[in-house]
């Protein structure tokens, strides 16, 4: 179980832990980032973001060959994802936040399961990076907000 009082995940701080399985975030976390790679090659099934998290570093989940479910806080503060945060991962859908200004290259590179992608409907983002979706094998349903222009 993660503290409510810790505000950062430093980069690194799990990466191949692979008993690591379960990660508990409070509903009052006060976590803002969660640093590069710090749960790559992890064996964690499901992880929800925060309210208060403004940041997921490059690689920050990739290689977690068990995840499938992200669960996102009414109100997220998310404004980054990172370059490759969930490649290689089983995730089957992802709601973008309504705060997110950037998503990295490659954020859901090679994401086998992933078929849906939703956007917030009042989105400030204007264009998505072209290989946001590179390797995924399966049809990519997005549900883009009026905002978004390019893709």
């Amino acid at each position: 179980k993660i503290p409510s009082f810790l505000t950062k995940i430093k980069k690194f701080c799990f990466i191949d832990c692979r008993n690591l399985k379960i990660v508990e975030v409070p509903n009052n976390s006060k976590l803002q980032k969660i640093g590069k790679k710090a749960f790559k090659c992890t064996a964690i099934k499901k992880f929800t973001i925060p309210s208060h998290l403004t940041k997921i570093g490059d690689y920050a989940f990739s290689e977690c060959s068990f995840l499938k479910t992200i669960e996102i806080q009414a109100n997220s503060e998310l404004q980054i994802i990172g370059k490759e945060a969930f490649s290689f991962t089983f995730i089957e859908s992802f709601s973008i936040p309504l705060n997110v200004t950037q998503v990295g290259e490659s954020a859901f590179y090679s994401c086998k399961n992933l078929h849906i992608i939703e956007f917030n409907e009042n989105s400030s983002m204007s264009s998505i990076d072209q290989t946001i979706f590179t390797g995924c094998k399966k049809k990519v349903l997005i549900m883009i907000s009026s905002n978004l222009s390019i893709i």
